[in-house]
């Protein structure tokens, strides 16, 4: 395989400097503060280099979206061993702005005109933790992707196997090419850059990116585009518990983070069918006609459970137009609970019979009710146990003890 591969890089504050607050508390201090390469970032370069060194890859391209500061990263990028370099200059207030969708968007275009075959980012930078760009950048692509590799390598043609290390252990995924791969830290341990390499990189000529590419990102980070409104939903049970034939208490919460007003919103919720729910007040869909900029709505929906058992509380869907101007409608989902039960409210055969097949379920009465029918039945239980200890007591206390005879006094003569 003669694999192009693109390794994008990102200028931080270095991880051995205290960072330190602005006395306003808008941000940090960055003036006169050592910075260097994201360290995931260093990773993602030293594998591509490996894959070089091994004649996977025919060339290995970094890439740095920031201001000129950043050309020092590529630099180092250069140093270590990348064929080329590409800068795509932001301006210092636009890069303040700037979000992990703008990169990937960059990205996306600097691959279509590279005709590049694998992209390997980090899998975060270190001052934002984002976690972001590689998987806009493979939506964006619509290529397969490979998060948090610890182990990459070649596995047929046109193919890569993927070790990835997760909380149950260590999974293992084979992804076509092209591709995107995020690194973890325990993918490699980067080199170092040699002396004579340094010193030659300092006087390279660098390649900016065409002037299509800063058009490109000027029209995706525009303010008047950052400005728009933005939704956040949140889903909420206000019920303790959800129980057969009792109310369950659903709430939506709608906050607009933009400045300006989100327009013809819609909520839709699935998750509550009419064969299983009871609708008492309120509605799965409901919408408004505005929301302005820094406010947030609410809407609570009652329904009564007809059935127990398994549930699985999934996300609503919530669309709308981002301005008044727009033709085309936003889609996004509320948060979700996940999977949850419906308690029955008596414990009958049919709950004993799920209880037997399922092993942990209980009844709402069983569970959450007072017992005190229980109680007084556990304390019928321990009495003849705790009344034949005092049986056998009273009964040796009255064979063995001695009776104490008090004697009459002796009387006077006369």
């Amino acid at each position: 395989m003669s694999l192009r591969v693109l390794v994008g890089v990102k200028r931080v504050i270095d991880y051995a400097v205290k960072v330190r607050v602005k006395p306003d508390k808008t941000g940090i201090i960055t003036e006169g503060v050592k910075h260097s390469m994201n360290p995931f970032d260093e990773i993602a370069i030293e594998e591509a280099l490996r894959l070089r060194e091994k004649q996977i890859a025919a060339e290995v391209l970094a890439v740095s979206c920031g201001p000129t500061a950043s050309q020092e990263v590529l630099r180092h990028a250069l140093a270590l061993g990348a064929d080329r370099a590409i800068h795509v200059e932001v301006e210092p207030k636009q890069y303040e702005i700037m979000e992990p969708l703008h990169v990937a968007k960059i990205l996306s275009r600097i691959v279509a005109e590279e005709k590049i075959d694998l992209v390997i980012l980090g899998k975060q930078a270190i001052d934002d933790d984002s976690n972001q760009t590689g998987q806009m950048l493979a939506a964006l692509l619509d290529w397969p992707q490979a998060l948090f590799a610890s182990k990459l390598e070649p596995d047929g043609e046109g193919w890569f196997k993927v070790n990835r290390e997760v909380d149950s252990g260590v999974e293992v995924m084979r992804v076509k090419l092209p591709a995107v791969v995020t690194t973890d830290l325990r993918l490699n341990e980067p080199r170092y850059a040699t002396l004579p390499n340094i010193m030659e990189m300092a006087q390279v000529l660098w390649s900016f990116a065409a002037l299509f590419l800063l058009c490109y990102y000027c029209s995706v980070a525009d303010a008047q585009e950052l400005k728009n409104a933005k939704i956040l939903a949140a889903k909420n049970l206000l019920s303790s518990y959800a129980v057969e034939g009792k109310e369950l208490v659903i709430s939506y919460s709608l906050y607009n983070i933009g400045d300006k007003a989100a327009v013809d919103v819609e909520l839709k919720d699935d998750n509550f069918v009419e064969s299983q729910f009871r609708f008492v007040r309120g509605s799965a869909n409901a919408r408004w006609s505005r929301i302005p900029g820094s406010a947030n709505v609410s809407h609570v929906l009652v329904v009564v459970p007809l059935e127990y058992g398994s549930i699985n509380y999934t996300a609503a869907k919530v669309t709308y137009r981002p301005n008044e101007e727009s033709a085309f409608r936003k889609l996004g989902y509320t948060t979700s609970r996940g999977v949850d039960n419906i308690y029955a409210l008596k414990y009958g055969l049919a709950c004993l019979s799920y209880f037997l097949t399922h092993c942990c379920f209980r009844d709402y009465h069983r569970q959450f009710e007072q017992h005190y029918i229980e109680w007084l039945i556990f304390l019928l239980m321990i009495c003849p146990s705790l009344a034949a200890p005092a049986i056998l007591w009273l009964r040796s206390k009255k064979k063995f003890s001695v009776p104490h005879v008090q004697k009459a006094p002796k009387s006077k003569a006369t």
